[in-house]
């Protein structure tokens, strides 16, 4: 065996990334890093016991280049027998719709993607292609940005169902494979435009380093994060042990014992502050450090003080506690007006909904809206991200705006997926689950606000007549078609 796929077998097995009867989706772009990683899996398969399928996504960014490039990635795997599928994304729409640059919108597209192909499996894993200097970018481009341990910690081996075999290799180690194998690949010429932030550090500032500072610099500032990832560890592990002697309630509301927290080390602190706000349902997406130091003044602080934080929640500081309280009810289950909507074609209809916390989960609030109409009336589809459109005449039973209930499901393009399933595939906290709201019909969920609607009732050239339901009131991201 090569020495490199050595080493890449035992990541593997030091990680436990691949296990028997294992579907593995493999990104595959063509480029080398895919193409080395698609060519040691597949030596792998009878070794290993799983298999392989390879994802090609088209970014909608380069043209013919990319025709290019899907064309190569497709003949590549034909010849070697591995089972191929092409995607198309509209990265630049996304990026605009959902106020991202281009990378992080293409980055999310990419994961998206490849959790609706891991959907129909049944334990799938997702093999991209990341390696050490990946992971030596990350951590620069995280620390110059700022950052707290987690992000210093680079990129983890494995995260959910997401492996990165070559993450312990380096870019020229790749690059003497594919050479001394003979394997083909295909070059990305906007890999070398340095307007992009990684491709800076990619090609100015690490090779400079390596350079002018030591030569192994991307390799010991993989060490290193490393090193702070045992760190980050260490102090959630210790911020939970403290939260279970310290702190009392859930979701919604938690109490702290402020004496015990203002004797805790700062470090100590922040990471208690973080656990605080998972434990009481706050998503930790949009936690800055900003917010981590003024939650800390206030706790720290006399009684009576209080701060706001994001998704609605405020810290107060009471006499002997800190508490935590979310924005209140949140989306109260709403039943559908009792008129069934069949009989009021073309009636525009409402019901009230409790004010929601502005999370990315329950963005809209106020009233919850619908209407129908023709399909030859229809103009332009909504472009508020609180409105959907769906085909009205597939609809079976009366609609309802509730939470999630045993057996929901609805509809991906693979097919058809749990509720449940779903929140974990997009990694949705625990906490936050119950609380986001869905219209349904019957156990079919329609639309999963903030998240995204079934496939089965999208508007389509066939439609007679369009049900139009919109959540006013709200100013977030109403969900992903």
């Amino acid at each position: 065996m090569d020495p490199l796929e050595s080493r890449v077998l035992h990541t593997i097995r030091e990680y436990k990334m691949i296990t028997p009867g294992d579907t593995v989706i493999a990104g595959f772009s063509g480029g080398p890093d895919s193409a080395a990683l698609l060519t040691i899996l597949e030596g792998f398969r009878g070794t290993l016991d799983f298999r392989l399928r390879a994802v090609h996504i088209n970014h909608g960014l380069r043209g013919e280049e990319a025709e290019r490039d899907a064309a190569f990635a497709e003949a590549f795997c034909r010849e070697r027998g591995i089972p191929f599928a092409r995607h198309d994304a509209e990265v630049r729409e996304a990026a605009r719709r959902d106020g991202l640059s281009v990378e992080e919108a293409g980055r999310r597209e990419r994961y998206r993607i490849f959790r609706e192909e891991a959907a129909g499996e049944g334990h799938a894993r997702i093999a991209v292609a990341h390696h050490a200097d990946d992971c030596a970018e990350t951590i620069l481009m995280n620390l110059f940005r700022g950052t707290g341990l987690a992000g210093l910690a680079g990129i983890p081996p494995v995260r959910g169902r997401v492996i990165r075999p070559l993450i312990a290799v380096t870019r020229k180690e790749i690059l003497d494979y594919l050479a001394a194998g003979k394997i083909p690949y295909v070059v990305d010429s906007t890999n070398r435009d340095t307007a992009f932030t990684r491709n800076y550090v990619r090609h100015v500032l690490l090779p400079g380093a390596a350079e002018h500072v030591n030569a192994g610099a991307a390799r010991h500032t993989v060490g290193a994060g490393e090193k702070i990832r045992e760190a980050d560890r260490y102090f959630r592990n210790l911020a939970e042990a403290w939260c279970r002697e310290h702190a009392e309630g859930g979701e919604g509301e938690i109490r702290a014992d402020a004496g015990a927290y203002a004797g805790a080390e700062r470090i100590v602190r922040e990471y208690i502050l973080r656990a605080l706000l998972a434990r009481a349902g706050c998503p930790a997406k949009d936690i800055t450090a900003a917010h981590i130091a003024a939650a800390d003044d206030i706790a720290l602080g006399h009684a009576g003080r209080s701060a706001d934080l994001p998704y609605g929640f405020r810290i107060v500081r009471e006499y002997g506690a800190m508490v935590i309280r979310g924005a209140g009810a949140g989306f109260a289950p709403a039943a559908w007006p009792e008129e069934d909507i069949r009989q009021g074609i073309l009636r525009a209809a409402e019901v009230e909904a409790g004010p929601a916390s502005k999370t990315a989960a329950q963005p809209c609030a106020g009233k919850v809206r619908m209407r129908v109409f023709p399909r030859k009336d229809c103009v332009n589809f909504p472009e508020g991200q609180c409105t959907k459109w769906f085909d009205y005449d597939k609809i079976l039973h009366n609609l309802s705006v509730r939470f999630r209930q045993p057996g929901d499901y609805l509809m991906i393009r693979n097919g058809k997926k749990t509720l449940h399933r779903f929140m974990i595939d997009e990694h949705i906290p625990a906490a936050r689950r119950g609380k986001i709201p869905v219209v349904a019909d019957g156990s079919h969920i329609l639309w999963i606000v903030g998240y995204r609607i079934s496939e089965y009732y999208k508007v389509s050239g066939s439609t007679r007549r369009i049900l139009e339901i919109s959540f006013e009131g709200g100013t977030g991201n109403g969900g992903q078609d």
